[in-house]
């Protein structure tokens, strides 16, 4: 089996929203703006209101169980499926698709009271049934148990569940925000290959068109239960088409000819650019994006060894990145952001010093291998160039890189 690391590159804390001014917004948090709860609008393509949205990533695949891997598709598809609990992005939760919650003294179940005369968009009914299967799956499923986590959910009647855990986990009412209920009876009915395509949710928006890598079209659902249940939801946008764009000089083109109503991860130094757009502004919001690599370090790889690896990270001048490519954000010397659980207040590991990375070389069992820096189009603002520069970065201590940019279906 490959051991695979991660090291941490840069975080940028901050990214630019452009958004058309035809409109508000009922909400600042990023994911509410670059999706359907925007209610900035331009022409309609479809007979209604219609928000063309884009960002950098883009969007091969619409099965469900996949939908959380990326910041695009979560983003999307936070307007197709509901959770039980929505997240206020403060630590605070609201009601979702459960109306009432109890955590158990010891931490190690909570108790959801579940809300009654929802559908599905296919007329199937939302009950126990649905949290039971959804969580089961998700907790089990090689695809998706790393980002949720749960033992065996009970069924307490129709719209009651009680949800298991091995340890209490801090992390589970975060983790739900993540994914939606799924329809328990269209996978009976059609098996898993064809049911988690289908999108069947219960949410504000549903899935009306997707071609891979090109444009996903989301409808308005007219019979969503959260339009009186949560009024602070309700928008005049009919349709959200997201077509993606990998650079970000097109992207910024469409802005300035019309063609985009919303986009996200403009660059800092554009940010007067779109502003000089008529009808458009740029907003500079915090964000907790990653840059990252993931190294391969099984037994016999360059990076087996320990020193190899230190000498990586101590390569790489991530304050430069920031500076000169990227224009805005900080280095990042933990794991997850400021804020997020888990954060430690400490730079003392990715300090930049070539000496040190060329002495930690000389002492490794590193003889002049190649090491393939691999990364996908669109993964990040300015992707390439930041892995241009990690290269630069790595060859001068010592490395011998190549690098290797590839479309994303194809990584």
């Amino acid at each position: 089996m490959k051991r695979i690391l991660a090291a941490l590159l840069t975080l940028t804390l901050a990214f630019s929203l452009v958004a058309c001014s035809g409109g508000t917004s009922n909400s600042s948090n990023s994911s509410t703006n670059t999706g359907a709860d925007s209610s900035n609008t331009s022409s309609a393509e479809t007979g209604g209101k219609t928000v063309v949205f884009s960002t950098s990533e883009g969007l091969n695949t619409i099965e469900a169980t996949t939908v959380s891997a990326t910041t695009t598709a979560s983003t999307l598809f936070i307007h197709v499926y509901d959770p039980l609990l929505f997240s206020n992005h403060d630590g605070t939760f609201e009601p979702g698709l459960a109306t009432e919650w109890t955590v158990a003294e010891d931490g190690l179940s909570i108790e959801f009271t579940l809300r009654e005369g929802v559908k599905y968009t296919n007329g199937n009914d939302f009950t126990a049934d649905d949290v039971k299967f959804t969580y089961e799956y998700l907790a089990t499923s090689p695809q998706t148990a790393s980002t949720f986590s749960c033992g065996t959910v009970d069924i307490i009647d129709d719209y009651h569940v009680r949800v298991n855990f091995d340890e209490p986990n801090g992390e589970f009412f975060s983790q739900q925000c993540m994914w939606g209920i799924w329809d328990k009876e269209t996978y009976d009915e059609l098996g898993e290959a064809e049911a988690f395509v289908q999108n069947i949710g219960t949410g504000a928006y549903i899935v009306e068109n997707f071609t891979a890598g090109y444009e996903l079209v989301l409808t308005k659902n007219e019979d969503w239960w959260g339009w009186d249940e949560h009024p602070e939801k309700v928008n005049n946008v009919d349709t959200v088409i997201f077509r993606p764009i990998t650079e970000e000089t097109t992207r910024v083109a469409a802005i300035r000819s019309g063609e985009l109503d919303l986009a996200t991860y403009i660059s800092a130094d554009q940010v007067d650019i779109i502003n000089a757009v008529d009808g458009y502004s740029a907003v500079i919001q915090d964000g907790q994006t990653f840059t990252y690599v993931c190294i391969q370090c099984a037994e016999g790889t360059v990076f087996a060894d320990q020193k190899a690896r230190e000498a990586f990270t101590h390569s790489i001048d991530r304050q430069l990145i920031v500076d000169s490519i990227l224009g805005s954000g900080s280095p990042a010397f933990w794991f997850v952001p400021e804020g997020c659980l888990g954060y430690e207040d400490t730079n003392e590991y990715n300090q930049y010093d070539p000496d040190l990375a060329r002495q930690l070389l000389e002492e490794s069992s590193y003889n002049g291998e190649e090491v393939r820096l691999i990364s996908k189009t669109g993964a990040i603002s300015r992707g390439n160039e930041v892995l241009q520069a990690m290269a630069s970065m790595m060859t001068e201590v010592g490395f011998n890189v190549t690098l290797e940019i590839v479309e994303e279906a194809t990584f």
